[in-house]
């Protein structure tokens, strides 16, 4: 199968390019627009990306799969990686094809390297006319691919918008896979548990650290709002997280059993039940201690007349 590149990055005289340094020639303005909501959500928090670490993410809609990597760019290349400051650059870089497919890139950095020959072709461009310029490329990239194919975890991955899963980073080779097959699906592998994350446009996520298979609800941020404050705090409640202990997941089966948690609706009727409970109460305690009164009142008045 052939693949065609969507690289988004800064360059030596300027910022990152709203059409991306290069991307599928077929990629409508609204193409261009769903790609970039998870493409900029990858590169929130860069500072984490210092220590040479690789962000992996897959998402696909109903005509196409991205599968990229997110890193800095010195894991990509041994020149262009500093901008005319000096500063150290970071970037995406990625493969488009169809949906379907039965294929996806080998989850390795060595299969991206090359796409960063994008980067340097336009590395040294200036002025606004390149940056609106847009750059096209058709689907002639070979890349080392793996074949997936059907497995449990097929049943585990998420594909609503207003949900979350949250797994084990044990299980990032089996969620790659199974990402193919899950059509509108988003998956970004070895993140952290910070709002920008649980509240960005993925439905799934691997972090390390996490002991059991989390199912969330939250009111998620735009994208816009996370680049404007990534540690945005949105939720209108509190999620009540389902979790299965990691001695009953399978991580070599990849057969977890998720639990849904709580819906909001079943929560928001729970607090209007227990304010009405407690403003009764506090009627009937304020009644009592009225009749108290008016009794006390009476006994007082008797006393004087006697």
């Amino acid at each position: 199968m052939t693949w065609a590149p969507i690289v988004h990055s800064r360059t030596a005289h300027l910022d990152f390019r709203s059409n991306f340094i290069v991307s599928p020639h077929d990629f409508t303005d609204r193409d261009l627009t769903w790609a970039k909501e998870y493409i900029l959500a990858t590169t929130t928090y860069p500072e984490q990306l210092r220590s040479g670490g690789v962000r992996w993410s897959i998402f696909s809609c109903k005509r196409y799969l991205v599968a990229g990597a997110t890193c800095m760019s010195r894991e990509l290349s041994e020149d262009c990686v500093h901008d005319q400051f000096g500063r150290p650059l970071f970037a995406f870089v990625g493969y488009v094809t169809k949906w379907p497919s039965t294929v996806l890139p080998l989850k390795h950095i060595d299969a991206f390297r090359p796409l960063y020959e994008f980067v340097r072709q336009r590395f040294d461009e200036q002025g606004q006319r390149h940056a609106e310029k847009r750059v096209v490329c058709g689907y002639d990239r070979v890349v080392e691919e793996i074949l997936v194919g059907r497995s449990d975890m097929d049943r585990t991955i998420n594909s609503e918008p207003g949900l979350l899963h949250v797994f084990p980073i044990e299980l990032c080779d089996k969620l790659w896979v199974a990402a193919a097959y899950a059509q509108g699906s988003s998956v970004v592998l070895d993140v952290s548990m910070e709002p920008a994350w649980l509240k960005g446009p993925f439905t799934n996520i691997a972090v390390p650290g996490v002991e059991s298979i989390q199912r969330r609800t939250w009111n998620k941020a735009s994208p816009e709002e996370i680049a404007a404050n990534p540690y945005a705090n949105r939720e209108t409640h509190v999620p009540s997280t389902s979790r299965i202990p990691h001695s009953d997941i399978n991580v070599q089966s990849g057969q977890p059993r998720v639990l849904v948690d709580e819906h909001p609706l079943r929560r928001s009727v729970s607090g209007v039940v227990a304010f009405f409970r407690g403003a009764v109460s506090e009627f009937l305690r304020g009644s009592s201690r009225e009749t108290k009164c008016k009794d006390q009142n009476m006994e007082d008045r008797h006393r004087s007349s006697d």
